[in-house]
């Protein structure tokens, strides 16, 4: 998405936090961050949401300090690049007949710091629902919330007021952006739009933070090992006793806290291996996490961590650090292989000497890669495109563009193929192949009978195929759950080469010549139906195409491409930089080759075989982290996207996409 000026969009946000006091790694932090390069942004720190309580002595006062220097601060530009105002309002929000009267009061300070700003029709996000009322009635260009917690389980919050002005910003908000999948399919019906969006990660900032050989001095002097955790300690999150146990069960190993703690954690403070370090600053927080042996997240279970989130399990990932959890938030299926779950201080104690003795090398390396591309930069650019650019970004899902699906006869396709499996591989001495395609057929049968009685959870971006689920992929070398599209045969590759090509490519545009070679059936029938049947060809050495030519030797002449799409292609043709040099060849200045290749991402080189593997499908190699590399040593500018960064996790979810990178390589 391209903007011409800072002044062709500015955004005002409501945000969940204050700038100046809190964590900077919350998710309207890390947007407004992004946003500020493409606008004017001005963040407007949290509107108070709780009852003021009395009852809280020194906290009570400590609150309306900080908030009152927080309003004394004025407007002032952040060094994110953004700027920061704290609205002076009455903590009478839960009185209904004075609302109107704070009403007018931010009314009135938004229009001067706006006009101060010259800021006209922003987008409007809101992170606080108590902004909803003056969200909804000032003038902008798009209303955006951000459903990032179940506001209304906040304690000490007005229920009935928190839950009223949710449903109303749900139904009126141009976009609702969820965070949490449980809570978007729970509420999403109640949305005029709405998508999952993952959080991200400052993976640069996390995963770099052990080349600085310096620690902290208030933990470096801290016994190993050390088991960790960073955030707000807040009783209505953290569970101290639950915490204590652990900590009495295990009083060789030294439990720290960063953050901010609750006069409620006094009694951890006692403990001989307990450090409260206090609360640090966000920039600080990697150098303290790269100290950990192990993190934890010892949350208690309540209506708000079960729709919670938390960007620290991503945090602690992108440090290469093993996670001990309780089982409380419903997003923690998603991360179970690399995590160790527990239900009591017992479990939870085993888990982490578990995680003390098994971590090596490629844990860590499996954990970093586990979210390397879920990054904020991708995150904001996913809400920009749902706002802006809805087009071009939802072009691929027009029906129009889709090619025919026949879901019966692709199932008996299926089927045979697989029948076709069992007899070879039995012939060739692989049981476990022949299992596998056994295996397979059953779950073809139960998928169908599902497809028939059940709701329909997938749908297939290239022909519209709807279902219960994708049905496997299995063969020589592979057994691949949930992938095939039985409609079309097209595997979650492709459909995922499909939005990418739609989003970051002028690939289908009739005007530009493609090349493909080893093209899939359905794929060449939808590239030349979306192309007018023109200006795009394919060729193989041996199988279906439009002709038969030789990669290594292709009969087209010079700079005669706009895109080639290699894909899954390589790693069969024993002179891959031969056959790279030669679709440098016919590719145009500024041409692209699109690339995937099966690889090991935890594996540094690439490993070649001394003959082709009959039990991988014939590969010659295997690809490693080098293959960019090896791309760029052919005269290629190299650079990798993947699904995750076009679409929502709920999207990836419902099209059964692939997260595998795709390379565009230009000339």
């Amino acid at each position: 998405m391209i903007f011409k000026d800072n002044k062709d969009i500015s955004f005002l946000c409501f945000g969940s936090q204050d700038w100046w006091y809190h964590n900077r790694g919350h998710f309207d932090f890390q947007l407004m961050r992004r946003f500020a390069k493409k606008g004017t942004t001005l963040y407007i720190n949290s509107l108070v949401m709780q009852k003021p309580k009395l009852s809280e002595g020194r906290k009570f006062v400590e609150k309306l300090v900080r908030k009152t220097k927080s309003i004394f601060r004025g407007l002032r530009e952040s060094d994110a690049g953004f700027w920061v105002y704290s609205p002076f309002l009455l903590p009478v929000h839960h009185i209904a007949w004075m609302r109107p009267f704070n009403e007018i009061l931010l009314r009135f300070q938004l229009w001067f710091v706006m006009r101060k700003l010259d800021i006209r029709d922003p987008v409007v996000w809101v992170a606080c629902p108590t902004a909803c009322n003056i969200a909804a009635n000032m003038k902008k260009s798009k209303l955006v919330y951000q459903r990032a917690d179940c506001y209304e389980a906040y304690p000490n919050v007005d229920v009935k007021m928190i839950t009223a002005y949710d449903l109303k910003l749900k139904a009126e908000a141009d976009l609702t952006i969820f965070v949490n999948m449980a809570l978007y399919r729970q509420e999403r019906d109640q949305c005029k739009k709405e998508i999952f969006l993952n959080h991200g990660v400052d993976f640069d900032k996390f995963a770099s933070a052990v080349q600085v050989q310096e620690e902290p001095l208030d933990i470096a002097s801290v016994p190993k090992p050390i088991v960790g955790y960073f955030g707000a300690l807040d009783e209505h999150k953290l569970d101290v006793d639950f915490i204590e146990k652990i900590v009495d069960v295990q009083p060789e190993i030294s439990f720290v806290f960063i953050g901010k703690a609750s006069p409620g954690f006094s009694s951890l403070s006692e403990k001989k291996n307990v450090w409260l370090l206090g609360q640090k600053d966000y920039e600080q927080i990697p150098q303290y996490g790269k100290c950990f042996n192990v993190a934890m997240i010892p949350w208690r279970r309540n209506c708000w961590t079960k729709a919670a989130n938390p960007i620290k399990v991503k945090e602690y990932l992108a440090l290469g650090k093993p996670i001990v959890s309780t089982r409380v938030f419903s997003e923690i299926q998603n991360y179970s292989d690399v995590m160790y779950l527990a239900d009591t201080p017992e479990e939870f104690a085993e888990c982490i000497e578990k995680a003390l003795a098994d971590d090596n090398p490629g844990r860590v390396a499996a954990r970093r890669k586990k979210v390397q591309m879920s990054t904020w930069d991708s995150r904001a650019h996913i809400v920009l495109e749902e706002l802006f650019n809805s087009s071009k970004s939802s072009a691929w899902r027009n029906k129009v563009n889709m090619v025919r699906g026949r879901p019966v006869i692709g199932r008996m396709r299926l089927f045979a193929r697989w029948s076709k499996s069992v007899l070879r591989s039995l012939r060739a001495g692989y049981l476990d192949f022949a299992l596998n395609a056994i295996l397979a057929q059953t779950i073809l049968i139960w998928l169908t009978i599902r497809d028939v009685f059940s709701s329909r959870r997938v749908e297939c971006n290239i022909c519209g195929w709807t279902g219960y689920d994708f049905y496997p992929n299995v063969g020589w070398g592979f057994n691949d759950k949930s992938v095939t599209c039985p409609g079309c045969g097209c595997l979650d590759r492709y459909r995922s080469l499909v939005i990418i090509l739609w989003t970051r490519t002028k690939f289908f545009s009739p005007d530009t010549y493609v090349i493909e070679v080893a093209p899939s059936r359905k794929f060449q029938t939808y590239c030349l139906q979306q192309k007018n049947n023109k200006n795009y060809i394919s060729f193989d050495i041996n199988r279906f195409a439009m002709e038969k030519a030789d990669i290594i030797q292709m009969q087209y002449r010079d700079n005669i491409a706009d895109y080639f799409l290699c894909f899954h292609v390589l790693e069969h043709i024993e002179k891959d930089i031969r056959a790279l040099k030669e679709i440098r060849r016919v590719l145009k200045p500024g041409g692209q080759a699109i690339l995937q290749v099966p690889a090991d991402w935890d594996a540094e080189t690439t490993c070649e075989y001394s003959c082709p593997n009959p039990r991988n499908t014939g590969h010659v190699r295997r690809y490693g982290r080098d293959f960019a590399q090896r791309i760029s040593l052919s005269g290629f500018e190299v650079s990798a996207v993947s699904v995750s960064e076009c679409l929502s996790e709920g999207e990836i979810e419902r099209f059964g996409l692939s997260r595998e990178p795709v390379f565009l390589a230009t000339k």
